[in-house]
């Protein structure tokens, strides 16, 4: 770890990241909705192309 950063106090920024993973793991629990890495790495690599490409569907 990064010893110059490991003393700064979190940003607001780190701190809204980990409460929207938190949230996400929480949803995930409850629905068993989700996206495969795979999927996730495909819609980004198609967004190079058209940048107007819909987010893939979450599935059980």
């Amino acid at each position: 770890m990064n010893t110059a950063l490991k003393n700064e106090p979190p940003s607001l920024a780190t701190d809204d990241m980990v409460l929207e993973a938190k949230l996400s793991q929480q949803h995930f629990e409850q629905t068993g909705l989700h996206i495969r890495l795979q999927e996730l790495q495909q819609w980004v690599e198609e967004l190079r192309h058209n940048p107007d490409e819909p987010m893939p569907q979450t599935h059980r």
